[in-house]
């Protein structure tokens, strides 16, 4: 498994994604209270919006990936996605523009780990003997960064 190129690209794919998400999404709370001057009214209905707009979105890409749609362009998508929505958030000044930012841009990128996860799946099914060990490692990954990233901000 860690000899074969495009293994390696999904798990360190994985390892990007998750280390962006675990920077981005934590902080993007604290950007919109003490840069857009957001009440914790506001902060909740950000958070709201924003996660049922992605879930919406990543069930209808779901659906749509299971049907005709490539997954490996909805991943690069998803991807741009993720990188318009950090971009604009890096000059977005108005609570209203970054709520709707993060449903449309947001939203897109919300399909990421799941298009990620089925692609490597399906990879790993055709290419590599065993596919649960590489799946399994592309989660640990995932896990291992998301502690990682806990303890230093906890520093």
């Amino acid at each position: 498994m860690f000899k074969n190129k495009t293994a390696l690209l999904f798990i360190f794919t994985a390892f990007i994604s998750g280390l962006c998400g675990s920077f981005f999404y934590p902080l993007s709370s604290l950007f919109i209270i003490e840069a857009l001057n957001a009440s914790p009214a506001m902060l909740s209905a950000y958070m709201v919006l924003t996660v049922c707009s992605s879930v919406v979105v990543s069930q209808f890409i779901a659906v749509q990936s299971d049907k005709n749609w490539q997954r490996k362009h909805i991943l690069i998508t998803a991807l741009s996605c993720y990188f318009i929505t950090v971009a604009g958030f890096s000059v977005i000044r108005n609570y209203y523009v970054a709520v709707g930012f993060a449903m449309v841009f947001g939203s897109i990128s919300g399909a990421i780990f799941g298009q990620l996860f089925a692609l490597g799946r399906e990879y790993a099914d055709k290419h590599l003997s065993d596919s649960t060990t590489f799946l399994g490692t592309m989660r640990q990954v995932l896990r291992l960064l998301g502690s990682l990233v806990r303890r230093w901000r906890s520093y």
